[in-house]
């Protein structure tokens, strides 16, 4: 059968265009779309392993002022809320009743002094007399007994005047302890009773002060374990509203003094307390504060940002960019946060790797990426000379041009959380 001219042009057409669409989808598939993306590099350090609690700190040493005798206050001899040393004058009670006892008691020993002469003299005459029978013995050892009562009524004397005395030094209220005085609540003027009566003033120590917090009884062994080692150091965040911006969120270091008998069943928590220096005076009793007990240290813990984990219906995952620049879907067990990187144990993120921290949203497994920028965060540091304790991530950027920075506004909107933030074409 012979083929037509025409049917000759549509088959050789038809050909053609096969070729050219084939040749038009190769192009398309080589040509891949680049997401934008932040990354930041996995780093490598030990860390600490903790607990993280919050408490109050306690005075060393509380001590309610009390007047021990009774009588009118008459001068109150220090500062509301300053510091006062021990054995510092505090009140001054009227010691006139006091010293007139004291006048009278001493007056009483004296008399009694001069009886003693006299039956001393009169036992150490007749002691001759007797053994020459001058002197009954029935009148002799009259003599000595009276001799007896007078050196008992000397002793119940002295004893009357000591206490006289102390009375009249209780007129002079002193402080027992070095520390902070308190309200004053009882002014000048009034009666006072003693022991029973009213509290003066409070002093507290403040340096040390006592750390008293909880932790969860699920971590009672490995605190037990962790003793057993070492003394446990406890660091200690002062909440940053309220205080003065040179304190705010430094940290403070302090020691494990001890942990409670037992366990309070109602709410499954142990209580600890630890000793916390103050010599600055920078902390204060009754003060809230959040704190982490350092049982033990990870030696070359793995961290990565924090940002950059995301929670997925198979657990955690992370995004790693490869040496061809496509991205890698890591599934990580993670361990503590720690300020702005948080702990992976997976053998599949070591230090250096490159970890997306910005535009996971628009990633998939194998999907071709373009570096926009990279993000550096502060290291944690958890010494005693660091100066911020939760510190808000500092970005430091290696800026690029513009014409290569897409969705610039999207990045730069504050208001949208960093891990949220979704680069389009």
């Amino acid at each position: 059968m012979e083929i037509k001219p025409k049917s000759k042009f549509l088959t050789l057409y038809f050909l053609c265009f096969l070729l050219l669409t084939s040749c038009t989808e190769k192009k398309k598939i080589k040509h891949e779309i680049l997401r934008p993306v932040h990354v930041s590099e996995a780093i490598k350090m030990t860390v600490p392993v903790y607990v993280s609690s919050f408490g109050y700190l306690t005075a060393e040493q509380s001590v309610d002022i009390k007047s021990q005798v009774t009588g009118r206050i008459l001068e109150c001899h220090f500062k509301q809320g300053e510091q006062v040393k021990k054995g510092e004058l505090l009140f001054t009670i009227d010691p006139s009743l006091y010293k007139a006892a004291l006048s009278k008691a001493e007056a009483n020993l004296k008399k009694d002094m001069a009886d003693l002469k006299m039956k001393k003299m009169i036992v150490d005459k007749d002691q001759g007399l007797v053994q020459h029978g001058a002197v009954s013995i029935q009148d002799y050892r009259q003599y000595e007994t009276d001799l007896e009562k007078v050196i008992a009524s000397i002793k119940y004397d002295q004893s009357i005047v000591e206490n006289c005395r102390i009375k009249l030094q209780y007129c002079k209220i002193k402080s027992p302890i070095s520390g902070v005085a308190g309200v004053r609540k009882v002014d000048p003027g009034n009666i006072v009773t003693a022991n029973s009566g009213p509290t003066l003033v409070n002093i507290k120590t403040v340096d040390p002060l006592y750390l008293d917090f909880t932790i969860p009884e699920k971590n009672l062994l490995r605190l037990k374990n962790s003793m057993k080692k070492r003394k446990l150091k406890v660091l200690l965040f002062v909440d940053e509203f309220g205080i003065e911006k040179s304190i705010q969120g430094k940290v403070y270091t302090g020691t494990l003094k001890f942990f409670g008998n037992s366990i309070d069943h109602e709410t499954a928590t142990i209580f600890l307390r630890a000793v916390i220096p103050n010599k600055k005076n920078e902390l204060w009793p009754g003060q809230f504060v959040r704190l982490f007990l350092i049982l033990d240290d990870i030696k070359d813990a793995v961290l990565v940002p924090y940002q950059s984990v995301n929670r997925g219906l198979k657990g955690n995952y992370l995004f790693k960019i490869n040496k061809s620049n496509r991205a890698e879907l890591v599934y990580v067990k993670v361990g503590q946060k720690m300020e702005s990187y948080i702990v992976i144990y997976d053998k599949d993120i070591k230090p250096g790797d490159k970890i997306v921290t910005v535009g996971q949203m628009g990633l998939a497994p194998d999907v071709k990426v373009k570096i926009v920028e990279e993000d550096s965060f502060p290291k944690p540091d958890f010494t005693e000379a660091r100066n911020a304790a939760y510190s808000k991530i500092e970005k430091v950027s290696k800026k690029i041009p513009k014409k290569d920075f897409i969705n610039k506004k999207i990045l730069k909107n504050k208001n949208i959380p960093a891990n949220q933030k979704q680069l389009s074409k």
